[in-house]
């Protein structure tokens, strides 16, 4: 979304849980994990097995 600055501006307005969701947001697009469901925060228990 490139109309809306996610800077520390932006993130200082974000209440506490928001703000901790932010953090490991803007952490994980610094240094991208392998897996796309860990880059949602998604539970592992909520993805599905590969199909075979």
């Amino acid at each position: 979304m490139p109309g809306f600055p996610l800077h520390e501006g932006f993130a200082g307005t974000l209440p506490g849980p928001l703000r901790e969701v932010f953090d490991r947001w803007l952490a994980r697009r610094q240094h991208p994990a392998p897996s796309s469901a860990q880059d949602l925060d998604v539970p592992s228990s909520f993805v599905a097995a590969p199909r075979t």
